[in-house]
This record gives structure tokens, C-alpha cells and sequence, in this order.
């Protein structure tokens, strides 16, 4: 298993911060690699809502099924991941002075067993890591904007 932690404060009230989370058509705007998606009603927000997302990484493109399993709102999401990566996602925020920390928490495996940890160590986890921490500092520029 993989794991990507990433965190940013945004100077942004958590309120601000959930609200532009919770518009899943703005993902491709601020999360790289993110190329279509197509939410259940109620996604993100809802648990046992679903998302199924393109993703490309590394020139790789994955179809993933993002499905929420844990929503505290104003405090935390966590989201199970489908497809060619399996595992979960993880979005924790909490107040930072007069703005919102956010810390993303990606623990995964890529499908094909051997073949899909080669695959994720030569290529795929760079990208992530690249794309989480790119996707932090899009979503605070678009929040703070």
C-alpha cells in the first residue's frame, strides 16, 4: 500500500472551504490529472454516494469509482477508491487561526498485483505525489481567489 499525505492552510473559513469541495463538477478545475467525471446525486456529501472519475497520471489513464464512506461535516470526508486503484482518500479539516487547515491522506494500491506496485513505483506514485500537492495549492488559490 501507497500513502500520500499533503496538507496547506488556506486562509479561508472552513464553511468556504467545504462549500468548494462539495461541487464535484469543479474537480478537473484544480485537481491535475482529473479529466471527467460523473457524480451520483448528493455526491460528495452523502454517504454511499458515488463519483466515477478519469484520472491520468504518469500517462497512464485510470477510471476510478470514488464512493463516500465517512462524512463529518466541517471535519472530515473519506472517500473509498474502485478500479485500477484501490483504496481510500481522505480529506480532514480543522481550523487554523483565522483559516482552515487541510490535510489529504491517500493510502492506495494499484490493480495487477506485481505488475501494479512496478507500474505505481516507476511512474504512477511521483505523479500523485506531484498531484496531490498541486491540487492543495489549486485549491487554496480558488478558495482564497
Amino acid at each position: 500500500m501507497t500513502t500520500i499525505k499533503k496538507s496547506i492552510v488556506i486562509n479561508a473559513s472552513v464553511e468556504q472551504v467545504e462549500a468548494f469541495l462539495n461541487d464535484p463538477q469543479r474537480l478537473p478545475e484544480w485537481y491535475p490529472g482529473v479529466t471527467a467525471i460523473d457524480p451520483s446525486p448528493g455526491y460528495p456529501v452523502e454517504v454511499n454516494s458515488s463519483c466515477n472519475i478519469t484520472y491520468k497520471a504518469g500517462g497512464v489513464t485510470m477510471d476510478s469509482k470514488f464512493t463516500t464512506i465517512d462524512n463529518v461535516p466541517l471535519s472530515k470526508r473519506t472517500f473509498k477508491m474502485d478500479g485500477m486503484v484501490i483504496g481510500t482518500n481522505r480529506w480532514d479539516l480543522s481550523q487554523e487561526g483565522s483559516g482552515t487547515k487541510v490535510d489529504l491522506t491517500i493510502d492506495y494500491e494499484m490493480a495487477g498485483g506485481g505488475l501494479g506496485k512496478i507500474v505505481d513505483k516507476l511512474l504512477v506514485e511521483r505523479m500523485n505525489e506531484k498531484n496531490a500537492a498541486t491540487s492543495l495549492e489549486n485549491l487554496k488559490s480558488m478558495v482564497e481567489g
